[in-house]
């Protein structure tokens, strides 16, 4: 049966893991959790699923992971990348490309940020330490998902709006990887203190919002987190 309009259906692309010589495709529970908690049902998509519109989805959720390989935007993979999945890249670019077109509503979480912005034609930093000039930590090595680093939130934008009146806020971070040309029509929404993208929004189209933190490993604790995660599928009704 297909979920009703009040529970819409959200796709999310999955990433393939090994361990022990077996495979499993799978995402982090917290993505699952928290799309369920504001009335949505999450699917899971395999490589070589099906589309978006095959499926009846009515919103993309790209979630976090490994790096997106640098030979999508044009450049070859330097000595930092790490974590690469070719058909989970493969998969996410077809699904993002899909939504953009369609004007699917579209949420994107760290790499799905990236992932995003190469979809629609940006490019990458495949090291923001060795090549952007960061200086901010933007790695977070605990397990718990604590504040790393502040954000400058731009007015007018969707995120300013989830984090409410306060222009400054502090969001946590895992990641190596970070936008460099920001695609055409998107506009930035948000920077860390040493100038790296935490935000990217395509304005005057569905909701299709881009972070670079990670709202789901706060839900529902953190208010912001959870207006974000509202107003996506608010976008999908």
């Amino acid at each position: 049966m297909a979920p009703s309009p009040s529970s819409p259906l959200i796709a999310i692309p999955c990433g393939l893991y090994r361990e022990a010589g077996k495979g499993r495709f799978a995402t982090p529970e917290a993505y699952v959790r928290a799309l369920a908690a504001v009335g949505a049902t999450p699917v899971l998509i395999p490589a070589s699923g099906p589309t978006l519109a095959a499926l009846g989805a009515r919103g993309l959720l790209l979630a976090g992971g490994g790096d997106v390989d640098p030979r999508h935007f044009g450049q070859e993979p330097g000595c930092r990348t790490e974590q690469v999945d070719l058909e989970r890249d493969a998969l996410e670019l077809a699904c993002a490309r899909e939504a953009l077109e369609s004007g699917i509503p579209v949420l994107g979480i760290c790499r799905g940020m990236q992932v995003l912005n190469v979809a629609a034609g940006g490019t990458l930093f495949q090291d923001i330490y060795a090549e952007a000039g960061a200086w901010v930590k933007h790695r977070q090595e605990t397990t718990v998902p604590l504040p790393t680093h502040a954000i400058t939130l731009e007015p007018g934008t969707v995120l300013a709006e989830v984090f409410g009146s306060a222009p400054v806020a502090q969001v946590n971070s895992f990641h190596h990887q970070a936008v460099r040309d920001v695609a055409p029509g998107f506009q930035v929404s948000a920077r860390a203190k040493d100038g790296i993208v935490e935000g990217l929004e395509r304005p005057g189209r569905s909701f299709t919002v881009g972070v670079q933190y990670h709202p789901e490993r706060v839900f529902p604790e953190d208010a912001p987190a959870r207006r974000l995660f509202e107003r996506f599928v608010a976008a999908t009704r």
